[in-house]
């Protein structure tokens, strides 16, 4: 199975909020979203968020398989939390199979 993991932080220092802020009249996870799924690449998508709102305009993906089945804790959202901490945690928490395609 190939599967997407997708970061998105609340808590952005440069750009406050910058995941459901608009861009093209939408929220910048929902063009993510609507873009990952048009390429057809991926059997799940997955959303690594420490947010409500962002689980929230997420659900109306879940027909095309997008899930965000946790909030992801603090320890993992902060400034100096690195992408790969994020991934490898969503990872540990979802328990994958091993022949499983993880992408970013």
């Amino acid at each position: 199975m190939n599967i997407a993991i997708i970061p998105s932080r609340i808590g952005s220092k440069r750009i406050k909020k910058k995941n459901i802020k608009l861009f093209l009249g939408n929220p910048i996870i929902q063009v993510t979203l609507e873009n990952l799924i048009k390429m057809n690449l991926f059997d799940k998508i997955y959303v690594s968020t420490d947010s409500q709102k962002v689980k929230l305009l997420c659900k109306k993906f879940r027909k095309n398989n997008v899930y965000v089945p946790f909030l992801r804790p603090k320890i993992y959202s902060g400034d100096h939390v690195g992408t790969r901490d994020v991934i490898l945690h969503s990872i540990r928490k979802l328990e994958f199979n091993k022949n499983d395609n993880i992408f970013c």
